[in-house]
């Protein structure tokens, strides 16, 4: 009986306390959510406001892989302009990679993949190529002929670092190429091999919302040569800055680790050990 007088009396206190802190509880909740409302509005603003922004105004990407080379690495973090621009040659842009890249999955949707690469013609003009044998063994310059006109390619004198690349350079040597008024480094030699599109010694005239892009890095490049020009409307915008790099040496570890090895470790100790961080070509790009 004892046991259940005071269950009785706890009950009651419990019942009389729930009763007077209800209303007070609920003001606290009320107060609560009306503070969080405008807090969660803003925030759901913000994203919009970024998400709008990297969308039309200006967005920033990463390089993952060679095919840029000299001018964007592997690492490299870059700046693109997507407002109030008009492609011409020469220029670094950003466009959805087409299905015959990439295929049917990563050519669609909202995580659509994306390319950059160097435009090189416009719509109407006209594109053909040749590899022209150079004094090394089995080396080749990838010579670009637009508008019956050959791209003048220059010798530079620049020496060329391992420790400032994620790719071998071994056998590579730099040149400038120039079309219209932009003159660009590029990695020119290359084997000649059969491309898939745009067979050596072929004309291809662009149509009206065509654009023939290619990499800087002419021997380790999938462009146009391979899967054709690309549509004006899948073009983003234009690379205007550099603002970070990294050589990570996920691929060229051999000389940190002194010792042969298959594979570089990706753990992230490992890869800010022998991480370099790159000052050198950091700022606008014309």
């Amino acid at each position: 009986m004892l046991g259940s007088y005071r269950s009785i009396k706890l009950n009651k206190r419990g019942s009389a306390l729930t009763y007077f802190l209800r209303p007070i509880l609920s003001k606290i909740r009320f107060r609560i959510l009306v503070l969080l409302l405008p807090i969660g509005f803003l925030v759901n603003c913000d994203i919009t406001i970024v998400s709008i922004f990297k969308e039309n105004v200006i967005d920033n990407n990463y390089i993952p892989a060679g095919s840029m080379e000299p001018n964007l690495q592997i690492g490299d973090y870059i700046v693109v302009k997507k407002f109030n621009f008009s492609p011409k040659r020469g220029d670094l842009i950003t466009f959805n990679a087409p299905e015959a890249a990439v295929g049917p999955e990563e050519s669609t949707g909202p995580y659509r993949k994306k390319f950059v690469k160097r435009l090189i013609g416009l719509p109407g003009d006209t594109i053909s190529y040749y590899f022209e044998k150079t004094s090394g063994p089995e080396q080749y310059h990838f010579r670009v002929i637009l508008n019956d006109e050959l791209l003048p390619l220059e010798t530079s004198d620049e020496v060329l670092h391992q420790e400032d690349f994620d790719i071998e350079i071994e056998g590579l040597k730099l040149y400038y190429e120039r079309v219209g008024d932009k003159k660009y480094k590029i990695f020119s030699y290359g084997k000649p091999y059969p491309f898939i599109f745009l067979p050596s010694g072929e004309k291809l005239t662009l149509g009206e919302n065509d654009y023939f892009v290619l990499g800087d890095n002419r021997g380790n490049s999938s462009d146009s040569r391979f899967w054709g020009p690309i549509q004006g409307e899948d073009i983003l915008g234009i690379v205007v800055y550099k603002y970070l790099s990294f050589n990570w040496k996920d691929y060229t570890c051999k000389e940190f680790l002194e010792r042969s090895a298959e594979e570089c470790p990706k753990d992230i100790f490992s890869r800010f050990s022998r991480m370099k961080f790159r000052t050198k070509n950091l700022g606008p790009i014309e």
